[in-house]
């Protein structure tokens, strides 16, 4: 418990939900902790912030590493959000900059990112 003291979970800070602010601050210590502790939720989207789901936090922030274990567990690459200025990985990969994180997206190959198209 010593790695994780406070985690300030509220709309202010923009992190409503303890993963997304794991998948989206710079060190890896609240990410590995939740997910020893299985307190990982693949699977949620939040009503506000600017990164609605982990896996978009993730990519938007250059988080490879975040980004295999979220992957690992299931998440949907492919996944649509209707709101929020992030529709989806591709999208977020791009506002964040990143040529790496870019880079792996597209290795995905076509069918993927055509879904990715299509969905957004």
């Amino acid at each position: 418990m010593d790695e994780v003291r406070y985690a300030t979970l509220s709309p202010k800070t923009g992190y409503a939900n303890a993963t997304i602010m794991a998948c989206s601050i710079e060190g890896q210590n609240l990410f590995d902790f939740l997910y020893r502790h299985s307190g990982i939720d693949k699977d949620v989207e939040v009503d506000d912030g600017e990164c609605r789901t982990p896996l978009i936090a993730a990519y938007r922030y250059g988080h490879m590493e975040r980004v295999a274990l979220l992957l690992s567990m299931g998440a949907g690459l492919t996944r649509r959000i209707t709101s929020g200025p992030y529709c989806n990985a591709l999208c977020a990969a791009v506002g964040g900059r990143s040529i790496r994180v870019i880079r792996q997206l597209l290795e995905l190959g076509p069918l993927q990112l055509q879904k990715m198209k299509n969905d957004a």
